[in-house]
């Protein structure tokens, strides 16, 4: 979902938790009323599928939540977080996946391990569809990925300097508070 398309549902939601403010409170909106609002939405953009959804659901019973779960997904046709892989139909990347830039995400590989070693270990076990992109190799080394260094700054530069004494920006805000008055004062004289 897009910025745009999130803001514009998001600012729909809320319209809707005002008009059904009557019985409850603003602080119950989290509890109450915007769940029910998310659900008789997904209903609503449900509607058109829920027959074959539901048919489907009674000829896979005995399938695993795995299988089951990408069959109902099919059947909605929708897409949700998992999302379909688009593969390239033309040029040098022909049947290879392309990437889908609101889901890129890059990982800073420590210096001397293996790229391909950490992505197993690291990042397969969280996100199991995740590939490398091996288009993107550092031109010095002509290994892929781009080396670089991390320097952090404020571990390394920064010096605590201590908030004022509480008297001080007291005596602060009376001298400011004091100036405002007296100008007020002037214009209304």
């Amino acid at each position: 979902m897009n910025t745009e398309s999130h803001s514009q549902t998001t600012a729909f939601l809320w319209s809707v938790a005002d008009l059904l403010r009557g019985d409850f409170k603003q602080s119950q909106y989290g509890r109450i009323i915007l769940p029910f609002t998310l659900l008789r939405r997904m209903e609503c953009v449900l509607e058109s599928t829920k027959a074959k959804v539901l048919s489907e659901v009674k000829a896979h019973q005995n399938k695993s939540d795995t299988v089951r779960e990408q069959l109902l997904l099919r059947a909605s046709g929708h897409q949700y977080e998992q999302g379909n892989i688009v593969v390239a139909t033309k040029g040098k990347n022909k049947g290879k996946p392309e990437a889908d830039s609101s889901l890129r995400n890059n990982e800073n590989v420590p210096l001397g391990q293996s790229v391909y070693d950490y992505f197993e270990r690291e990042v397969k076990p969280h996100v199991p569809d995740a590939w490398i992109d091996e288009s993107k190799t550092d031109a010095l080394d002509g290994e892929v990925g781009i080396a670089g260094f991390e320097i952090p700054f404020n571990r390394h530069f920064y010096v605590f300097k201590p908030p004022r004494p509480l008297e001080e920006i007291d005596t602060d805000l009376k001298q400011c508070t004091d100036r405002i008055k007296q100008m007020i004062e002037e214009l209304s004289a």
